[in-house]
């Protein structure tokens, strides 16, 4: 006896019950990148009066965080445009453009005090692209993955068992704000008091929005329930981060 599994892909009956109601993603998705890529070229650093175009173009080896900065801002802006031809999976570089913007903006930090107000515009434009990133998500289609298992005997194949999965725009955006999350912890930045603690805070909000969204999912939602833990573990990681912070800081 031998057994052979097949996938299959198909999108959701829902499909077409999806209504056309975009219009506030594309405008917030197309509103945001433009404050990401406009606060790019504005002062990002108020003591050198310099924005971040600036560092690119002079210190682009120490403007990795202004690089990743700019295409975040690119990435929201065309697919926010692109939403506004109906296509409904630029969804996607809408939410991945303004999580890389804000993992960009992590990087680059000194002191939260000593930044100009592009930097700030920058930030306004990220947290609204990835809030219009995740309602987005939630509106798409969901996907659906069947897989057959057939045993095959005396040159017979029967369709031995059937499981079904189905993957939902919220369990694929848990996952990707846990994978950032994750990341955000892990990949280094300036570290002082001060911007430990602003990373340990992106990573608490970035930890409760994967483990909300993965957990409001179905139970064949393996995307969802793979982010909710990833969710569980950066929400963890992040009290760690603050409590180093707040021991460094009253030691300064």
């Amino acid at each position: 006896m031998r057994q052979e599994s097949k996938g299959f892909l198909e999108w959701s009956p829902k499909a077409k019950e999806v209504s056309g109601a975009f219009l506030p993603i594309v405008l917030f998705g197309i509103i945001g990148g433009i404050l990401i890529t406009a606060g790019i070229f504005l002062p990002m650093e108020e003591w050198l009066k310099m924005s971040g175009w600036d560092f690119i173009r002079e210190y682009p080896s120490g403007s990795i965080g202004y690089l990743l900065l700019l295409i975040g801002g690119v990435l929201v802006l065309l697919g926010g445009t692109t939403l506004a031809f109906k296509i409904k999976s630029a969804v996607y570089l809408v939410l991945v453009g303004g999580i890389l913007a804000i993992f960009g903006m992590n990087i680059n930090v000194y002191s939260w005090s000593d930044m100009g107000y592009g930097y700030y515009m920058c930030l306004v434009g990220s947290i609204v692209s990835v809030v219009s990133g995740i309602v987005g998500l939630k509106k798409l289609p969901s996907l659906t993955v069947t897989k057959e298992v057939k045993a095959t005997e005396w040159g017979t194949g029967r369709v031995k068992s059937k499981e079904i999965e189905e993957h939902t725009g919220s369990g694929i955006a848990s996952l990707i704000l846990g994978i950032f999350g994750i990341i955000i912890g892990v990949v280094p930045m300036q570290y002082t008091p001060e911007t430990l603690l602003g990373g340990g805070i992106l990573m608490l909000l970035f930890g409760l929005m994967a483990a909300g969204l993965g957990a409001s999912v179905r139970e064949k939602d393996s995307f969802g329930k793979a982010g909710m833990i990833l969710g569980i573990i950066v929400i963890v990681l992040s009290i760690l981060v603050m409590a180093g912070a707040a021991v460094l800081m009253e030691e300064m």
